[in-house]
């Protein structure tokens, strides 16, 4: 099964090869209303369509991993991650480029996320841009 980019992609996403994830849950369980409260937290996304997606084995969302238009997008994830993590609640995510089709059924050239390596992608970025700022206000002499 292949994977377009859904109605949220390119406005989600800066112009250009950015780094996106696909999150797939494999069943609700008995947390299924904690699970579906949690998406719409996590990524503004309908109760229906959030249903719709796991009972047909299909990604939840493919969205931007880091944006200017939801820059909070990647802690809340990581949050959902976590609670997932720790309620046993099964999940499958993969970084995957803007122009990249995502194949569920090929999916071992993915990078695969859990809440540990999201977190260490977070933590850098959140370095990089730190270093960037501190150069900036280096160079203009302030």
């Amino acid at each position: 099964m292949e994977c377009d980019f859904d109605r949220n992609s390119r406005t989600n996403c800066e112009a250009g090869v950015m780094s996106q994830v696909v999150l797939l849950i494999d069943r609700l369980g008995d947390n299924k209303a904690d699970v579906i409260r949690r998406l719409r937290v996590t990524a503004s996304i309908t109760v229906g369509d959030a249903i719709r997606a796991i009972e047909r084995g299909e990604p939840i969302f493919r969205r931007c991993l880091f944006g200017r238009f939801d820059p909070g997008f990647p802690d809340r994830l990581l949050e959902f991650l976590e609670w997932c993590e720790r309620n046993s609640v099964s999940y499958h995510a993969f970084e995957i480029r803007d122009d990249e089709r995502f194949d569920k059924a090929n999916t071992r050239n993915y990078y695969v996320l859990n809440a540990f390596r999201l977190e260490g992608i977070i933590q850098t970025i959140k370095a990089s841009i730190e270093r960037q700022r501190r150069l900036g206000h280096l160079e203009s002499g302030e």
